[in-house]
């Protein structure tokens, strides 16, 4: 049970010492080297231990030798480890109590462990300490009142020789410095192998705040790495003062009203410096950055509410600004300026003056569209409304108190409304500092575009159409008249087709909705070819109207066609046929003509011819019979020709009258 219980005990001291933690030593184990030559102390090392938890700590140095890796037992005091209470580090010191003898000792050794106050040990870090034998490194001008140095701040150039360290060594030294207290950049550096310390910038930028400057020499023995610090202590005279301001030595506070006007100077800089020769100028700057241009500051430290700036309470109800003074040499800072804005009643504002909305068309109340209006009161607590100026059709829409905009008529760009308002809104606040509601204001552009709600519609629900034999391929056969009463895309209307008859690729029905011949037809005259066409317009969804086509094949009649007049003149006798009409005309006519003849000739020469037949009547003597006419002419000629052969028988044209009185 005993065990038990101390057990538990254990257990709970880990638990509850778990966040602690022992302090740290930063370095790792190293080596230092001393001549067996030397006295006095001086610096070897410095220690860097921190403690985790921020507690307190102490550490102790132990001192252990060696002559040729041999212990050395004994009691060492060579050796210090100490705290500097104005660096906060322990640092590593020769005594000089007792000396150095490398016949006996070659190397010491320091270990360093430190404990917090809860009890926490640190690791152990050693420090190996070598004796060199029969060498020493001295620095002989730095340290002490007689190497004291005094420089005239305002007479020193940059790159100006201070000293130049003289030191004692057999090997070659190199040098390294640092200066307490440090600043930066570098007022001064050393040359590494000569030992010159020199100006790194002009000294009158070391201001009177800096009097005196510690330089720590380092001079290292390169071949026997024996190295010895020594101090050269420089003071300043006749150095520059840092200006600074009699009002504001502790933070400048005011109050001011957000209604002062641009040009209202705040509050003037107060200078106080020494140096009265000088000429000092000024800059700032402000929190909130943003709003730093808020402010200028003239030559002569005057702080003003800039041109065109106004103080805001509720944008920025508080300033906090800093200023610094130059008098050409430093400049001095920053003093602290806060400014508080006591409010004042704003209008609202909107941050554009145009918005843009684009909205599908709708009916009324049935849907709100957002015009991102983001109008802003200055005035904390104002709460604010919308409304739209009763000007340029703002009836047809209403906007609600957040800002939402919804139509307030059934708005559809088909029927004649337009596609775009322009309109005036207001933005109105509540008031709340004086009871007197303010306003602002900015245009909208509300676009309003077509919804896809009409479906193309077809002339007629069908159509026939017909083609011959003569209808050649490419041949528009048909037209089919579609309307969509949408607007833009959404009224483009193209059309397809399908079909199951057999010769539904001798036909095409065209996008254009037109239906044309592709081949030349070949079937059986009477044939029908069926066609259901579709109408799709280009909304969104697409909408359709379908309509059906019957083309039906004739055959074209045979019939003869006259040719068409050509431009050349037309020749009667250039066809055969035309020849044989003429002479067969021109035969009757001849015939004709004879026959007339013949006629006039027997109504004029009686005797000459009997016009009528037997037993008819003589056109010269109608009341006889035809008998009578004949024995009279028989007469009538028989007198005739006793007369003519009395006359002219001796003539020599007797035969030939023989022979026509043997004619007649």
């Amino acid at each position: 049970m005993m065990k038990l219980t101390i057990m538990c005990f254990v257990i709970l001291g880990n638990i509850v010492t778990t966040d602690a933690a022992a302090p740290v030593i930063q370095q790792l184990p190293t080596e230092k080297y001393v001549s067996d030559l030397e006295s006095g102390s001086r610096l070897l090392y410095i220690y860097t231990v921190q403690d985790p938890n921020g507690n307190s700590f102490t550490c102790s140095n132990t001192i252990s030798a060696e002559k040729d890796g041999v212990a050395v037992p004994g009691t060492y005091d060579q050796f210090d480890v100490s705290l500097n209470a104005l660096t906060g580090n322990y640092e590593l010191r020769t005594t000089g109590l007792t000396a150095f003898d490398f016949a006996t000792i070659d190397k010491f050794y320091n270990t360093l462990q430190c404990t917090d106050i809860n009890a926490e040990v640190s690791q152990a870090l050693d420090v190996e300490v070598n004796v060199v034998d029969n060498q020493l490194v001295t620095v002989n001008n730095a340290e002490g009142a007689a190497n004291l140095l005094t420089l005239n701040a305002l007479g020193v150039g940059q790159r100006t020789l201070v000293k130049t360290i003289d030191s004692t060594s057999s090997n070659d030294i190199k040098y390294n410095m640092t200066i307490d207290p440090s600043v930066s950049p570098e007022f001064f550096v050393i040359d590494s192998s000569t030992g010159e310390i020199r100006t790194n910038r002009e000294l009158k930028y070391l201001d009177s705040s800096v009097p005196t400057l510690d330089f720590s020499i380092r001079a290292y023995d390169t071949v026997n790495q024996i190295e010895i610090f020594s101090t050269q202590t420089v003071n300043l005279d006749n150095q520059n003062t840092i200006p600074t301001t009699t009002n504001m030595i502790t933070p400048l506070a005011e109050t001011k009203i957000e209604t002062l006007a641009a040009g209202t100077t705040l509050f003037t800089i107060s200078t106080s410096d020494p140096d009265t020769s000088q000429t000092h100028t000024y800059r700032y700057t402000c929190t909130p950055k943003a709003a730093e241009d808020t402010f200028e500051l003239d030559t002569s430290g005057n702080f003003k509410i800039a041109t065109g700036k106004s103080l805001n309470y509720e944008r920025n109800p508080f300033f906090n600004c800093s200023f610094w003074i130059d008098d050409g040499i430093h400049e001095g800072g920053p003093f602290i300026y806060e400014l508080t804005v006591e409010n004042n009643n704003e209008a609202p504002y909107f941050s554009n003056i145009m918005y843009h909305v684009s909205t599908p068309e709708g009916a009324k109340g049935a849907t709100t569209f957002d015009a991102s209006f983001d109008c802003q009161d200055d005035d904390t607590g104002d709460s604010i409304t919308y409304d739209f100026r009763a000007i340029n059709n703002s009836d047809r829409f209403h906007v609600l108190p957040s800002g939402l905009i919804e139509f307030n008529v059934d708005y559809d760009v088909d029927n004649a409304y337009p596609t775009e308002e322009v309109l005036t809104v207001y933005c109105i606040d509540s008031g709340h500092i004086d009871g007197n509601p303010l306003t602002g204001s900015a245009q909208v552009t509300i676009t309003v575009t077509d919804v896809n709600d009409n479906e193309p519609v077809f002339s007629s629900s069908s159509y026939t159409f017909i083609v011959t034999d003569t209808t050649t391929p490419g041949t528009a056969i048909g037209v089919m008249a579609v309307t969509d009463a949408d607007s833009t895309t959404n009224g483009y209307v193209r059309c397809s087709a399908s079909s199951g008859s057999t010769y539904s690729t001798y036909f095409a029905i065209g996008a254009n909705c037109n239906v044309y011949s592709t081949r030349q037809v070949d079937f059986a005259a009477g044939t029908q070819t069926q066609y259901i066409v579709t109408a799709i317009d280009d909304g969104n969804p697409q909408l359709t109207g379908t309509s059906t086509v019957a083309i039906i094949y004739q055959q074209t009649p045979t019939t003869t066609t006259t040719p068409a007049p050509t431009t050349t003149p037309y020749n009667f006798f250039d066809h055969a046929g035309n020849i044989v009409l003429f002479v067969f005309c021109l035969l009757m006519a001849l015939a004709l003509l004879g026959l007339l003849t013949w006629c006039l000739m027997q109504f004029c020469c009686p005797g000459m011819c009997n016009c009528f037949g037997r037993g008819g009547r003589s056109r010269r003597y109608p009341d006889r019979r035809r008998d009578d006419y004949n024995n009279d002419r028989r007469r009538d000629d028989y007198k005739d020709n006793r007369r003519r052969d009395s006359d002219e028988y001796d003539s020599p044209k007797r035969k030939d009258d023989k022979s026509t009185k043997s004619r007649w």
